[in-house]
């Protein structure tokens, strides 16, 4: 890899659990992979949490990607949906996990999962959108590891803002997160493989 990147973590997901309900219950699946690659038997979004129910900072719906093996269940918790209170007002969290998607991304032969998870979060007087974009491989032991690019942050100050495209560079195991406005300059990463 180059001299002037920077390397992001790809730490190993929770587990294996024999079952979902062990960390997640009640737990809902909101997304399903059709057909993954080995190793993932099984690739889900789940929740836990009640969705029926309003919303409120005792009713938090938790998010995870959720990844079986032969091994058993991996957890990567992506964040909340929810209420959070802050002195005399409160503010709203809404979290959507989307694309869900498996394939040979990095060009190393092996599959990586890919998921973009949006949050969104709503004051009285202001709304943060933030994107993330996690990429997921499997180590020598089929365990699962995701790296969390952090893509793009919507603010209502334009300096506080921005939003990176993704560019893979299969021959020199690069990514770079290409600036799309807001002045800030292109930064190019590794991921420390497992």
């Amino acid at each position: 890899a180059r001299a002037d990147t920077t390397a992001i973590a790809m730490p190993a997901m929770a587990g294996p659990y024999n079952d979902l309900t062990i960390v997640c219950a009640p737990c809902t699946t909101s997304a399903k992979m059709k057909r993954p690659s080995a190793p993932a038997r099984e690739v889900r979004i789940v929740f836990s949490g009640d969705a029926s129910v309003a919303p409120t900072p005792s009713n938090q719906l938790r998010h995870y990607l959720a990844i079986r093996t032969d091994r058993g269940w991996f957890l990567q918790d992506l964040g909340f949906s929810g209420v959070i209170c802050g002195g005399r007002s409160q503010s709203g969290v809404h979290l959507s996990a989307r694309d869900l998607k498996s394939g040979d991304v990095l060009g190393d032969q092996t599959p990586e999962i890919e998921v973009d998870v949006e949050t969104t979060v709503m004051g009285r007087e202001s709304q943060i959108d933030d994107r993330h974009h996690l990429i997921c491989t499997f180590d020598a032991n089929a365990n699962p590891h995701c790296a969390d690019l952090f893509v793009a942050r919507r603010a209502d100050r334009v300096e506080s803002s921005w939003d990176y495209t993704i560019a893979i560079d299969r021959a020199h195991d690069t990514i770079t997160l290409g600036h799309d406005g807001y002045g800030h300059a292109d930064e190019t990463v590794t991921l420390a493989m497992p």
